[in-house]
């Protein structure tokens, strides 16, 4: 009795199907991690020709916004020292790189109570910027005179009249007369606001006088 199958199987198997699929896979992937945003902080570094060190311990860098980065993890200011000691701590000869964005160099150029406006023209040629772009408030604060209105720019206050940064929301809450030990709550831009949009402290206050003195002045007459 015959017991063969009429079908035969083809063992060859046809790749050709397959081929396409990777090729399309391969194209996909290709287009796609072009659109990805790389995880780095943003930052307008001038030009080195120092070179590279081959083991880097700890890298700080200070974006525009003179907010500071430990290996690009955002650090307080106020916490900054104690942060660096815990990371070298363990480290016989740590190396440290600072990156500084060009901004924070140009605050060297600006005297105390001028402008970046007044000073462009001395600026090197790496930190040049145009006459139009200056002329927002990226000013010096004068020690010895009166502080203008303190308006957070991009997130930022004038510049320190000593040291070659913004000043912290702090020292610009502590100029507009608020409390040392008063709180400030959200994101460093919100703190910002908070300062920048409120009313002084000492005037509110002296409002308040004047308009008691107006109202016990009226029920008296």
């Amino acid at each position: 009795m015959n017991l063969r199958g009429r079908n035969k199987v083809n063992p060859n198997f046809n790749m050709s199907s397959m081929t396409d699929i990777v090729f399309l896979l391969l194209i996909f992937f290709m287009l796609t991690s072009t659109l990805v945003s790389p995880n780095a902080l943003k930052l307008l570094l001038p030009n080195s020709k120092a070179k590279t060190l081959e083991k880097q311990t700890i890298s700080i860098s200070i974006d525009e916004g003179i907010n500071f980065y430990i290996n690009e993890n955002k650090i307080d200011v106020e916490n900054l020292e104690q942060e660096i000691i815990k990371k070298v701590e363990d480290t016989e000869e740590p190396a440290i790189i600072l990156h500084a964005d060009k901004t924070v160099e140009r605050f060297r150029y600006i005297p105390e109570g001028g402008n970046i406006a007044n000073v462009i023209d001395e600026l090197p040629e790496y930190l040049k910027i145009s006459k139009f772009y200056s002329r927002g408030n990226t000013m010096r604060l004068n020690g010895a005179g009166l502080s203008p209105t303190l308006v957070p720019g991009h997130s930022n206050f004038p510049v320190h009249p000593k040291e070659h940064r913004s000043i912290t929301v702090r020292e610009a809450a502590m100029i507009s007369g608020f409390p040392i030990d008063y709180k400030f709550f959200g994101s460093h831009t919100k703190r910002c606001e908070h300062v920048g949009n409120a009313v002084p402290p000492p005037l509110a206050q002296a409002m308040a006088k004047q308009c008691v003195k107006f109202l016990e002045k009226c029920r008296k007459s």
